[in-house]
């Protein structure tokens, strides 16, 4: 996979057991790069190309930018519609297939008993399916975490398996993950064969060796 922008002179290609690392110190270069990725994967207007074996990728079904670590919601909509239809799936195999018919057939019988007491004519949706409980129910993933990269890789693992991103692009993510933290990130990535880019304003003086590296000056000049 691959990414591209009139101000990289060469596309930034994805390998497996490397993780991108692109440095804009110039922050003016480095706002409106994070501004146009924002827009671009919000279906708005902008200059990166993503694509596979030359077949162009759609930035806002395919990425995700990750901005705040600690504002990550796992309960976007996107995922959650996903979660309510793969629970359906399960809810009318043949395991669950009694139980869930015969939840709805007393709802249904709950309601025509309930809508009798006032004399009105109320009518109510008489197709209801399984998936109406879940989200009756509120049901959503908890977020409870003991630390933010076991919040960091869940959140990872949620939307690759739920929503089919290809390219995760943290902003700054050196501010807020240790050393430690970062080194088991990068592992966890390179097991499963993520692809992700860390975008960062500044060179840290730790580097990984993991990592392939690419600078953008102050002069916009690429190193």
């Amino acid at each position: 996979m691959k990414l591209a922008h009139p101000l990289l002179e060469r596309p930034i290609v994805f390998e497996e057991n490397k993780i991108n690392v692109l440095v804009i110190e110039n922050q003016k270069a480095f706002s409106e790069i994070v501004w146009e990725l924002m827009e671009q994967i919000n279906d708005g207007e902008g200059q990166f190309v993503l694509s596979s074996d030359l077949t162009h990728l759609e930035l806002q079904k395919y990425m995700d930018l990750v901005i705040d670590l600690f504002s990550l919601d796992f309960n976007q909509k996107r995922i959650i519609n996903k979660v309510y239809s793969k629970l359906k799936m399960i809810a009318v195999e043949s395991e669950y297939y009694v139980d869930s018919t015969g939840l709805i057939s007393e709802i249904m019988r709950y309601l025509e008993k309930i809508l009798q007491e006032i004399h009105y004519p109320l009518e109510y949706n008489q197709e209801m399916d399984i998936g109406a409980i879940f989200k009756f129910a509120d049901v959503k993933i908890g977020t409870d975490y003991e630390t933010i990269i076991e919040k960091t890789i869940d959140y990872l693992t949620l939307l690759q398996e739920f929503i089919g991103i290809k390219l995760f692009v943290f902003i700054n993510l050196k501010c807020y993950l240790s050393d430690q933290d970062l080194e088991q990130l990068y592992q966890f990535v390179i097991y499963n064969k993520y692809d992700i880019l860390l975008l960062e304003n500044t060179m840290r003086e730790k580097r990984f060796q993991q990592e392939k590296i690419r600078i953008i000056d102050g002069d916009l000049c690429e190193i």
